[in-house]
């Protein structure tokens, strides 16, 4: 609308005005008509003094008419002439987009405290240094969810992540690669109150359960959670092919689920059961063959057909047979026999590559940390609406292998906080409770979005969730990856986030997109022209241009200490990023000092047990718990050994052969993949020794200095590890894992052997002064604690050590060489 446009009704209203006036003169001619050219002054006379003369009579109605036909000929010779010379939307011809330049009058309506131009209340979102919106939404009329787009680099955890976390005023769900925010903000967080739970991909050795099986309500929940399953586990490139097989693999998986919810004991409800079901149903399709040739006749069947059941995660068949009958009539009544049935349509074949490919699909399941992390429940999704609560979802950088489980957990979590908030309301225990809206606001911190899978039906989801008191902030690093994500639905998540943040970027069509959002404004172009000749002259004029408010190219360019901010209804901001140091609450974090910083494996419950501690080692959990005396003195007797002729273990003798040595040390552990575990450990290492060993024959060295890096070992069998290379090989060894107890400072933790024989441990300074977990440090055995260690640092040792002979003994080298690295 221009500014004509606008005036419209003013002009209409005076033009009334004028008309009623030119009557009312009239009427006062008509009066004084007698007088002649006396009577004209006379009756502006009586106008002035507001005396008016009216009548009805012939005379009065003829002045009447005069004076109304004169007055629509001058309105129109007006209106012909300013048509003529119109200018419409003067100052705004080419957009009248401009920045917010009145904070206070933004904040009266926006910032808490609402009514007032300050923007200091605690249930502010910090969107930067100094715009601010309050979580009341029904005060705000906005929704909370917000955008962040910013490319690598750009401070979004720094700028944004942990202002808003420091907050403190709702419950959050934050997406936390690499368990940066959990290390700087866990302790403040807990120490104010919070209850702190972790769901950690990265080391799940320490971390809370989730067992997606836990969340299934209704029918319905199955379905949900098999497609969120089969969506994320789906190569892109292959999604949007032919769907019998997906909807194959989906019948046999909403069977196996429906019978392990209906039929099997709480602790076989998991996906590692599941697979085991799956891996029952071995056929051979080859005619007179040994094994089932239907699938009805093996394990799989007979569980779907009566003849057997679960039984601690064991097929035990029924020797009653009218204890089978009635179970096989139970069953076909059920959704499991239903979709059992649509799977086992099919030939033998067919079922086959079926059977795999679903096998194939929870292959992770088989890996034994992610098979104890979802085995059972810890994590309690439904109840982070009702207090105060942090959940931490660290997810891995280099892979996303296993982050379907985190689109499993997000799909499940917004389900159980919708289910709540909807059987919400007040009642007289609790008259302050909202009808239909969660106790404490959830605000979804999601970061890496693009990372954590595709949820479903998160567009609904993201465009209701407000009504529940929930709220959701997207972090992107490109709008390419939302597009990418959900092609035809993108617009939809973007246009209900009622905030939105642009931290910097670099790509083209993200810029582009902002430059449009941040429209057009009007500027004054000053032209010149010159013509020559004999009798040459010149000129210059101004005239109004249209010009973006921000071009692509300033957009891309612009300094890295601002941002744009977005909100609904409000003209843009152009602000600087708010300054972490400012907070309050900044002090609290292990960003100020290393005292302030989270140890996920050391924080203990009432009863001193380890909190987050999810070992496939029952031995681990139990030391956990043990005497301070007694824990110290097992662990130092399992994987502490003095030098290396020490051979005991325990009060037992350790036996000499690797193999044996290793199922002597498993045995301790009471759980079958808990020893399949370490044997992968073990066959991991052997297998990097013996190629680091060839490389460094082959490269001509005389004597080797192994060094190798194996991520993720139990860093309570690298001791052991260490002195089985050393007999081997007879030569020094320094092994590299990124132990758990060190994860959140991305350091190596490594043992070796020096020059003597004495098994040396090397920690990173993130634990230099403090006890190495639980060992101590003792006149048997030394700590010997070094400068922080990365993969940086490991790559520097592991080279040097390949090109180096320096004569004096490949143990004194690597001893050597340790010293020059100030090791």
């Amino acid at each position: 609308m221009t500014k004509k446009d606008d005036m419209m009704p003013v002009y209409l209203v005076l033009g009334g005005v004028m008309f009623i006036l030119v009557l009312l003169l009239a009427g006062n001619l008509a009066f004084y008509q007698m007088y002649g050219l006396d009577g004209i002054q006379r009756a502006f006379d009586d106008m002035m003094r507001f005396r008016f003369h009216i009548g009805f009579d012939s005379v009065y109605l003829k002045y009447y008419g005069a004076g109304a036909s004169l007055y629509v000929i001058a309105a129109l010779l007006i209106y012909g002439d300013n048509q003529k010379f119109r200018h419409d939307a003067a100052g705004i011809e080419g957009g009248s987009a401009k920045w917010t330049s009145s904070y206070s009058d933004y904040n009266r309506k926006h910032a808490d405290p609402i009514g007032k131009k300050t923007c200091n209340g605690p249930m502010n979102m910090i969107h930067s240094e100094h715009v601010r919106l309050s979580l009341e939404d029904k005060k705000t009329r906005l929704n909370n969810n917000v955008l962040i787009v910013g490319g690598a680099g750009t401070g979004k955890s720094r700028f944004v992540m942990k202002p808003n976390l420091l907050q403190e005023n709702c419950s959050f769900v934050i997406t936390d690669p690499s368990g940066e925010l959990l290390g700087s903000l866990g302790k403040e967080m807990k120490n104010q109150g919070y209850d702190v739970r972790v769901f950690n991909l990265v080391n799940m050795g320490f971390s809370n359960c989730y067992n997606p099986f836990c969340y299934i309500r209704d029918d319905a929940g199955v379905g949900i959670l098999v497609d969120t399953l089969i969506t994320n586990t789906t190569p892109p490139e292959k999604s949007g092919g032919e769907p019998f097989w997906e909807n194959s693999e989906k019948a046999l998986l909403n069977a196996c689920i429906f019978y392990l919810k209906g039929f099997a004991a709480e602790e076989d409800q998991n996906f590692p059961m599941v697979l085991k079901m799956i891996q029952m149903a071995q056929m051979d399709e080859n005619p007179g063959a040994k094994g089932p040739s239907s699938v009805d006749d093996t394990n799989l069947g007979k569980l779907f057909t009566g003849k057997a059941y679960l039984e601690n995660g064991e097929l035990k068949e029924y020797t009653n047979e009218k204890e089978s009958e009635l179970k096989a009539k139970e069953i076909k009544k059920s959704q499991a026999w239903k979709n059992y049935q649509t799977f086992s349509l099919g030939g033998v074949k067919t079922l086959k590559s079926i059977l795999i490919s679903a096998a194939v699909r929870l292959n992770p399941f088989n890996i034994p940390q992610i098979a104890n992390l979802t085995r059972r429940d810890n994590i309690e999704l439904e109840t982070i609406g009702d207090k105060k609560t942090i959940l931490f979802v660290i997810i891995p950088q280099a892979y996303s292998t296993y982050n379907f489980i985190v689109s499993m957990m997000y799909s499940q979590l917004f389900d159980a906080l919708y289910y709540k908030a909807e059987h919400t309301k007040p009642t007289p225990d609790n008259p302050d409770v909202e009808f239909l809206r969660l106790k404490y606001h959830v605000r979804f911190m999601m970061d890496e979005f693009a990372n954590i899978g595709k949820i479903p039906e998160f567009p609904t989801k993201i465009s209701t969730m407000r009504k529940y008191n929930i709220s959701c902030t997207v972090v992107l690093q490109s709008l390419a990856q939302i597009k990418a994500m959900y092609k035809d639905d993108y617009e939809t998540i973007i246009g209900n986030c009622d905030t939105n943040i642009l931290l910097g970027t670099q790509e083209q069509t993200t810029a582009d997109y902002y430059s449009k959002q941040l429209g057009c404004a009007t500027i004054r172009k000053r032209g010149e022209s010159v013509s020559t000749g004999k009798k040459g002259s010149g000129g210059m004029n101004f005239g109004p241009q249209k010009r973006e408010l921000m071009t692509m190219d300033e957009i891309r360019t612009m300094p890295p200490e601002y941002c744009l901010v977005f909100v609904k209804n409000v003209n843009p901001f152009y602000d600087k990023k708010y300054p972490l140091e400012k907070h309050p609450r900044y002090k609290y974090t292990g960003d100020v000092d290393s005292k302030n910083m989270f140890d996920i494996t050391k924080e203990k419950d009432e009863n001193g047990k380890i909190i987050f501690l999810n070992s496939v080692s029952d031995t681990y959990a139990d030391m956990s718990v043990a005497p301070p005396d007694e824990g110290k003195e097992t662990l130092k007797a399992i994987s502490m050994p003095k030098n290396i002729e020490d051979t005991e273990l325990g009060n037992k003798e350790e036996p000499d052969d690797p193999k044996v040595k290793l199922a002597h040390i498993t045995d301790l552990d009471s759980r079958q993949e808990g020893r399949q575990y370490k044997i992968a450990q073990f066959n991991e290492v052997n297998k990097k020794l013996n190629i680091e060993v060839a490389t460094q024959k082959k490269s001509g060295k005389k004597e080797p200095s192994i060094c190798i890096y194996v991520p993720q070992v139990d860093f309570n069998d690298i001791p052991m590890f260490t002195r089985m290379a050393f007999k081997k090989y007879n030569a020094p060894v320094l092994i590299f894992t990124n132990d758990l107890t060190v994860s959140l400072y991305t350091s190596l933790i490594g043992y070796y052997i020096d020059k003597n024989g004495i098994l040396k441990n090397v920690l990173s300074s993130s634990v230099k002064g403090k006890e190495a977990y639980l060992y101590s440090e003792d006149e048997e055995f030394s700590i010997y604690c070094i400068k922080d260690v990365g993969l940086e640092s490991y790559e520097s040792i592991l080279q040097s050590l390949r090109m180096k002979d320096n004569g004096a003994g490949a143990a004194a080298e690597l001893e050597d060489f340790l010293n020059e690295l100030g090791m």
